[in-house]
């Protein structure tokens, strides 16, 4: 496998972490605040709910806001001028 390969698959990998993890964490950091179900709280006829009771509008704004940072981070990184890049490794 080539770098630019390796390199798209490592970067799928931290979306994937970074959107997955997401609602995990803002679930332990908030706790119940803003934990209001996607599906309204629909229940089927078994008793289930529509879609779970782990599906929240927190997870989902917590998990599009990260994977989007994670997203973003490498542009911003690689747009730095190679001076700063090479100070900042020093550190």
């Amino acid at each position: 496998m080539e770098l630019g390969h390796a390199l798209i698959v490592l970067r799928s990998l931290i979306l994937v972490c970074a959107a997955n993890g997401a609602p995990v964490l803002f679930a332990r950091l908030l706790g119940t605040r803003f934990a209001r179900p996607v599906d309204g709280g629909i229940v089927l006829r078994d008793g289930h709910p529509l879609l779970g009771r782990s599906k929240t509008w927190r997870g989902l704004a917590a998990a599009v806001v990260l994977a989007a940072c994670a997203a973003a981070a490498p542009v911003e990184i690689a747009r730095r001028p190679t001076s700063v890049r090479s100070v900042s490794a020093r550190r």
